[in-house]
């Protein structure tokens, strides 16, 4: 069994189990993972991992709130920027993931959306409808100062964008990083004019 990873000695037990769930949900799929593969990892026993997390669907719930709080923190911390700055903090989130070759956690759990239980649904939906919110008041703040230009009304161009970035971070998987950048350059050439 691996020992805990000297990098994340900062983080107590139960955040390194939430930042391994999310490493093997972002990389595989909530469904291809299980508590024996954590407990690898983490280096502890797999029912320790139960002393945290009763239930995979425990373990779930907790890094998508994780989420959803990472997200609070990272609009908060550019609520006073400018709409340019606020978009490419947003855009980091997805760059992050393609940097790891990853899928963003909404764009994996989606997929596995049928076979999640509703707990899960229920905190996803929450962090789906902030992450629109947030890009739909980036992208009316920017139209309103006159630095992003688009005809379409907020709520379509940010479920354009959206879906753009989560496609890519999922085609870049097989066709390469280009293709991932080509997408977020086109969107930000778009809203230029």
């Amino acid at each position: 069994m691996k020992q805990l990873n000297p990098t994340n000695a900062m983080l107590n037990t139960r955040d390194y189990i939430i930042r391994v769930g999310t490493d093997l949900i972002c990389s595989r799929g909530f469904n291809a993972f299980s508590f024996k593969d954590i407990s690898r990892e983490v280096g502890i026993a797999n029912a320790s991992i139960h002393y945290y997390f009763a239930t995979k669907t425990d373990l779930g719930l907790a890094v998508v709130q994780a989420h959803i709080k990472e997200l609070e923190k990272l609009k908060e911390n550019n609520s006073e920027r400018d709409p340019w700055t606020k978009l490419n903090a947003f855009f980091n989130i997805y760059c992050n993931a393609q940097a790891d070759k990853r899928v963003c956690i909404a764009g994996t759990l989606l997929t596995d959306l049928p076979s999640i239980d509703t707990p899960i649904r229920d905190e996803l939906n929450k962090l789906v409808t902030a992450i629109f919110a947030w890009l739909i008041s980036i992208l009316e703040e920017g139209r309103r100062k006159k630095v992003f230009y688009f005809s379409s009304a907020p709520r379509t161009k940010a479920l354009m964008i959206i879906t753009n970035l989560m496609a890519g971070l999922q085609i870049s998987r097989i066709s390469g990083v280009q293709d991932f950048e080509l997408i977020k350059n086109t969107i930000i050439k778009e809203l230029k004019g």
